[in-house]
Order: structure tokens, then sequence, then C-alpha cells
């Protein structure tokens, strides 16, 4: 017959087994990132409808590893040696988005004798660091653009991005006059 003492012993193993086995998962879904995504990459998942759920699968993995540079080299190291060793390539480096504030800035550059500006806008931009869409971007850099007595007049697609032009008079004034 066992008695309270000797209960109250086993007791904290108890504890200990689960705790333990869901720090052992914790760190294998961590640690599997690399391994996972990089064997997707190479057998070309990236097109198919079974990408998106996988990457979103890793999704806290990704908030960590871009919350501060440290994590974001140490994950770049990390997938990079899985990329080296599993598709034989380099990993591309992480840029960041190009930031709304410096189209902003150059926007300010505009005098008032213009009579049209252009600016590039990318398809992809941060605001304050961190991704932003591009409606928001497009309200703002309009915005600005207004400021200055200019109306949007259209844009031109390319590959990455839109080249917006802006003008004092709109066509349809033109042909008022």
């Amino acid at each position: 017959m066992s008695t309270t003492a000797e209960n109250e012993e086993k007791r904290p193993w108890s504890f200990r087994i689960p705790l333990t086995l869901l720090f052992a998962v914790l760190v294998v879904y961590i640690f599997s990132v690399g391994p996972v995504l990089t064997t997707a990459d190479r057998l070309k998942l990236g097109a198919t409808r079974f990408y998106h759920p996988l990457r979103a699968f890793y999704a806290p993995v990704f908030a960590v590893a871009r919350s501060s540079n440290l994590g974001m080299r140490a994950y770049e190291s990390y997938v990079g040696f899985w990329s080296q060793l599993i598709c034989h390539q380099e990993y591309p480096k992480y840029k960041p988005d190009p930031p709304l504030e410096s189209l902003i800035t150059s926007i300010g550059s505009i005098t008032n004798g213009q009579t049209s500006f252009q600016v590039f806008v990318p398809s992809k931009l941060s605001q304050g660091g961190y991704p932003t869409s591009l409606d928001v971007a497009l309200a703002q850099i309009v915005g600005k653009v207004r400021e200055h007595g200019l109306f949007p007049a259209g844009f031109q697609q390319q590959s990455d991005g839109r080249l917006y032009t802006f003008e004092r008079e709109r066509e349809w004034e033109r042909t008022k006059q």
C-alpha cells in the first residue's frame, strides 16, 4: 500500500510528461519549416492548391522570424541550409518591400510650374516596416499629389508595378474649353 508521501512524489512526473511532449511537438513544428518548404519548392508545388495552406500552416513561424532582424537572419540561414541541401541553390535573401514614405517624399518635390508628374508605384509596398495594401498606398499618393493641384491621368501597367501619370488639367476639361 502506498503512502501519501509516495503519491506526492509521483505526481510531478505525471505533469512533466505531457509538458515535455508538447515542447517536443513545438520544436519539431518550428524546425520542420526548412525541409518541408524547400521540398515543396523542389517539387514545384508553388503553383498548386496545396502550397497556400502549407504556407498558412507555418504563418506563426514566419511572423516570429520577421519580428526582428536577428530572427530573419536565423530563419534565412536555416532555410538557406535546407535549400542548398535539397534544391542545390542559394536561398534568396530577404528584401523588405520599398517604403511608401519614400514615394510620398518624392511627390513633395513637385513644383507649381509642373504640368504633369509621373511616379512608379511598385505592386508591393511597406509602411512603417510592415507590408501595406496597394489601395491604401494609392489613396495616400493621390491625396499628396492632389495637394499640388494635379489630377490622375492614367497609368501604364509594368511587370512589378504601375507608372502613374498626373496632370494639371484633365483631358475632359481641355475639351470643354
